[in-house]
């Protein structure tokens, strides 16, 4: 499969329902969000943690591919998503997962291997990150949503 460049891979589950809410820091595409008690969208921040699946998602409305990040304060667009879902997310520094792992949110908008949280999604794409952060390839991963 070639590199996506897109977060949102389509759907076999529930379709997804975006979102939107202003920045309370910068929210890389691909992150888990959660929205705060202020109506703004920051990076998923209990690890482990049960959660709606909502994944922030590029602003092709003005052209913005998936790197692009958005700032504090600007307009942040997220899917909510629901079983079977496919998203195009990000691994934590430091982890490795193969086809089938079972994910859970890092508390940093980013997904792990599961260790005793709750399971998010599966990994359906193989990521090694595991060497230094300068040495690692790009963390981005396929999820599919559990």
């Amino acid at each position: 499969m070639s590199t996506p460049k897109t977060i949102h891979l389509g759907e076999i589950g529930v379709q997804q329902r975006t979102r939107e809410a202003l920045a309370a820091s910068a929210i890389t595409p691909g992150m888990l969000v959660e929205r705060l008690p202020a109506d703004t969208f920051q990076a998923h921040s209990t690890a482990l943690a049960g959660m709606l699946v909502m994944v922030a998602i590029e602003d092709n409305q003005q052209g913005n591919g998936i790197d692009v990040v958005y700032a504090t304060g600007v307009r942040v667009f997220a899917n909510a998503y629901g079983s079977g879902d496919l998203f195009f997310g990000l691994l934590d520094d430091g982890e490795t997962v193969v086809i089938g792992d079972e994910l859970e949110s890092a508390g940093n908008g980013y997904v792990q291997k599961f260790t005793s949280g709750v399971v998010i999604g599966i990994a359906r794409s193989a990521v090694d990150m595991s060497d230094s952060s300068s040495a690692d390839p790009s963390p981005r991963i396929i999820v599919e949503v559990v």
